[in-house]
């Protein structure tokens, strides 16, 4: 029997079991070796929450931890990163705002 489990039959609660069951910290590639799923599926797209949207924290250098195994350091550190993270995608988008609202910088495209 294979210990992998197709795509088609994997949830998110067999996911969180697993992870819980590893202990500790688990890489992005055993995750998706285990569940013969792609790195994309473990987070959110279009709206829907990635397989481990409600049980698990990453970290800078790679991996996923179950939620009720993080240490409140680790805990601190995600949320740290998270904080980082959203300053940088605020500032971006005030950069982009403020150039469109200095007027275009190239000729508009020509309707069709």
């Amino acid at each position: 029997m294979s210990d992998t489990i197709t795509h088609s039959a994997c949830t998110a609660a067999q996911v969180e079991n697993w992870l819980f069951e590893q202990g500790d910290w688990v890489t992005r590639d055993q995750l998706c070796q285990r569940f013969s799923i792609s790195e994309r599926d473990l987070r959110p797209r279009g709206g829907k929450p990635g397989l481990l949207e409600g049980c698990a924290i990453s970290r800078y250098q790679g991996g996923y931890i179950h939620i009720d195994l993080a240490t409140p350091a680790e805990c601190n550190d995600y949320i740290d990163r998270l904080r980082i993270h959203g300053r940088m995608e605020i500032d971006r988008a005030n950069q982009l705002f403020r150039r469109r609202l200095a007027g275009p910088r190239r000729v508009a495209r020509p309707s069709s």
